[in-house]
């Protein structure tokens, strides 16, 4: 149940487990989490950037990428298995922050 709620940040305890836990513990709490609480997964968050001026959306796939734990590559795949569509999902994010960049930077 406590995997359900968000912290004043809005992160829920998935995202936090991917950002702060990178020990050797790392991959068993994410499989504990996913397995109570799979919707996780699909749950973006919005990140302020740069002292608020911009605002990143990520999803759990995010932050499992920048997860330095030797488990890495198996937490990666337990968020996809737990998310499918997360793939396409990730090129999506990644495209439309690509088009940001370039409008800001050649856009009128």
């Amino acid at each position: 149940a406590a995997a359900r709620f968000r912290n004043s940040n809005g992160l829920l305890p998935l995202h936090m487990s991917l950002m702060y836990n990178h020990g050797d513990s790392a991959y068993e709490i994410v499989e504990s989490l996913l397995h109570v609480y799979p919707r996780a997964a699909k749950i973006a968050i919005e990140r302020d950037i740069q002292m608020g001026q911009q605002e990143e959306t990520e999803f759990a796939i995010h932050l499992a990428m920048r997860n330095t734990s030797i488990f890495s590559e198996k937490i990666v795949t337990s968020i996809i298995e737990a998310y499918p569509e997360v793939g396409i999902l990730h090129c999506v994010v990644l495209l439309a922050s690509l088009a940001k960049k370039i409008y800001s930077t050649h856009g009128n």
